[in-house]
Order: C-alpha cells, then sequence, then structure tokens
C-alpha cells in the first residue's frame, strides 16, 4: 500500500468513491495491533497458552484485513 494517498473504494449502488469502508478497516486494523501489543505485555512463563492462540488468531484476522486493503487499492487503480 502505499503511503500518503487515499484510497477510495466504492461502496454504494452509484459507485461514487468513498473512504469510509477504507478507513472502517485502517481503524480496525490498528486496533487489533494495539490489542495484539497488550496481550504480548500478558505472557508470562506459564499458563497463558490461551493469549498465544488469542494473539495469533488476531494477527491473522490483521493479515486478512491487510490483504482486503490492498485488493481494494488494486482494484481501484
Amino acid at each position: 500500500m502505499r503511503s500518503g494517498q487515499p484510497i477510495l473504494v466504492t461502496d454504494n449502488e452509484d459507485n461514487k468513491p468513498s473512504i469510509t469502508m477504507h478507513n472502517s478497516k485502517l481503524t480496525h486494523i490498528i486496533a487489533l495491533i494495539d490489542e495484539v501489543e497488550c496481550l504480548k505485555g500478558e505472557i508470562r512463563t506459564s499458563g497463558t497458552g490461551h493469549i498465544y492462540t488469542t494473539i495469533s488468531t488476531l494477527e491473522n484476522r490483521i493479515k486478512r484485513l491487510r490483504k482486503e486493503l490492498e485488493k481494494e487499492n488494486e482494484d481501484y487503480n
């Protein structure tokens, strides 16, 4: 994804450009990244396997959202 340039996507029947969907996904990604960092601070030497699982799940979700944004960027260009 190129920085400094807004990525416009269409999310309506008129195919008018809108950045709402894009901004929503970016906000979601940022929130997930913040949550992963918070969870990493909760890891202890034992008894926190569930936290590792949660971190892995959230990191996979982040990857999927980034791919969706990249696809939207390709479709727009």
